[in-house]
């Protein structure tokens, strides 16, 4: 069971030596079920990022692409995380993001810096309060705080994992 921006959900996903793959992903609170079945098992595929985006089509706000952009609340908080997230990006450890720059993979954290650098604009999409609900296995994690970047490229949208005092524990990257 997990939680994101207030609709819980289960979810489950699997992959047979066959071949085949699914995901069954259930909002409990909202009455929504969604099965996605492929007779193949390919990371181009993407059955959860399908499932996700179905169940959206009937609950917009369940994932990440289907937030609408909002008045930033504190848009000071959040250009010290765009910088904090530039110098990830390339590399420089920082005592507010302690070891990310090290864990993150260098092709994930050439993805950040692209998309930071190509962002035309950078939306606050919301935030939410990590607790019991959520599943996560990061005691130190409080919040999740989402944006969505304009690039010529695209849409891309970021996740960032926040402790209480504000430093960034992790950087999540889709779009």
């Amino acid at each position: 069971m997990d939680r994101f921006n207030g609709h819980r959900f289960g979810a489950h996903w699997g992959t047979t030596v066959t071949g085949h793959s699914a995901v069954i992903r259930r909002y409990v609170d909202d009455g929504v079920t969604v099965i996605v079945l492929a007779n193949l098992d390919e990371a181009s595929l993407a059955v959860d990022a399908i499932s996700k985006r179905l169940a959206d089509l009937y609950l917009p706000g369940v994932v990440v692409q289907g937030l609408s952009p909002k008045p930033d609340p504190n848009p000071a908080e959040s250009a010290r995380l765009r910088t904090l997230m530039a110098a990830v990006a390339s590399g420089a450890e920082q005592a507010n993001a302690p070891g990310l720059a090290t864990r993150l993979p260098p092709l994930v954290r050439a993805r950040i810096g692209e998309a930071l650098r190509a962002a035309t604009t950078v939306d606050w999409l919301g935030e939410e309060r990590v607790d019991e609900r959520h599943f996560n296995l990061d005691p130190a994690l409080a919040t999740n705080r989402w944006y969505r970047l304009t690039t010529p490229g695209g849409m891309r949208y970021l996740t960032l994992r926040l402790a209480a005092d504000g430093k960034l524990l992790g950087i999540l990257i889709e779009e």
